[in-house]
């Protein structure tokens, strides 16, 4: 008989075997492979709607401050005429310098750095900083994240510590302007569209305006694209970088439901380190119209735009994908709407001659 010492009870829990392991570990791991996806695209329509409040939040800013400074878009203000002196750098060679000067000082005003600086040579910062000039209205601190898309990890992390030079940017870019690192954490991820930098972008030719000494056309005032990076504007007159940019009024604006104000250029919704967003169908990216509405369009969805070197054609400006080796070239869409401010990037066709609607 056997001793009751070794007799083994009943109750006693049975182990598990090695395959049941192995299938409890391919259960925990498949369900694990179904949650992530949703758990992935609940985190991106998170971020997707705090973008949008950004946005809506930067469109009221936007027309309050038109209201208090007599209808003006938000803008920089100095030139060479009419701008402050600042510790440390010369008088302004042009209007473009003076905006520069004025950026600097509103980052000096509203952020802990009370000694920025930067060349103001090579900083244009009409497109991606004008956000500057509704911080100074708002007396908010900058960096804010009001500014910064939430899918925008890049400037998110360098907002952090804007005191410490950004190393996550193009290097053919930081070998051009060595500067950009610098002022890079106070950026904005949402730019302006280039006609609500460029009132000339909405001049009609045969009107014949000129915005300074020695232009023979509208044409010739015109900010157009670098052929060599989606992130660089040009003057056709490239004698004459000092051209204002008069902050056009919000009147100018005859479809305010269907003109983009702001728009992402850097900024990858898809979760993926592609080409600039505008630049491939099917890429659904928020956009900030001129009536304070957040709605987002996939390209194929808004005009294709216009080439304002070119103003008859039925061609649109083409961006040349510089992210990877592909070469392909892409419509600008509303980053050049045909007719500028006059003119429409949802909702309807644009009109093929001429620059008026």
């Amino acid at each position: 008989m056997t001793s009751p010492r070794y007799a083994k009870s009943r109750d006693t829990p049975q182990a598990f075997t090695l395959i049941e392991l192995l299938v409890v570990v391919a259960v925990i791991a498949l369900l694990i492979g179904l949650l992530l996806p949703a758990l992935s695209k609940a985190r991106q329509s998170a971020r997707d709607a705090l973008d949008l409040s950004n946005l809506r939040q930067v469109g009221t800013s936007a027309h309050s401050y038109a209201v208090d400074n007599s209808d003006r878009i938000h803008g920089f203000t100095w030139n060479t005429d009419d701008h402050a002196s600042l510790d440390g750098i010369a008088n302004p060679a042009n209007d473009k310098e003076a905006a520069a000067m004025q950026a600097i000082q509103l980052i000096r005003e509203h952020s802990d750095n009370t000694t920025f600086t930067v060349n103001i040579d090579s900083f244009i910062p009409y497109a991606r900083y004008s956000h500057l000039t509704l911080a100074g209205y708002n007396d908010r601190t900058i960096p804010d994240p009001a500014f910064i898309c939430p899918h925008d990890v890049d400037l998110l992390n360098a907002s952090k510590d804007p005191t410490t030079p950004s190393t996550a940017l193009d290097q053919e870019l930081v070998a051009v302007d060595p500067s950009l690192p610098i002022r890079y954490p106070y950026a904005s991820s949402y730019y302006f569209t280039v006609s609500a930098i460029d009132p000339a972008q909405s001049r009609d030719i045969k009107a014949g305006i000129s915005f300074s000494p020695g232009a023979s056309s509208v044409v010739s005032q015109r900010w157009v694209q670098d052929p060599s990076s989606p992130s660089r504007l040009l003057y056709i007159n490239n004698r004459n970088p000092g051209s204002p940019t008069l902050n056009p009024k919000h009147a100018e604006v005859r479809s305010p439901s269907q003109k983009v104000m702001k728009y992402h250029q850097d900024v990858y919704h898809n979760g993926n380190r592609g080409p600039e967003y505008f630049f491939v169908p099917g890429q659904k990216q928020p956009l900030l119209f001129f009536d304070a509405s957040a709605r987002a369009y996939a390209p194929e969805d808004t005009n294709p735009g216009w080439n304002p070197r070119t103003p008859n054609s039925t061609t649109p400006t083409l961006i040349d994908n510089d992210r990877d080796d592909s070469n392909e070239s892409f419509p600008g869409h509303y980053k050049w709407t045909r007719g500028g401010l006059k003119g429409i990037d949802v909702g309807g066709k644009e009109v093929r001659t001429g620059q008026s609607r």
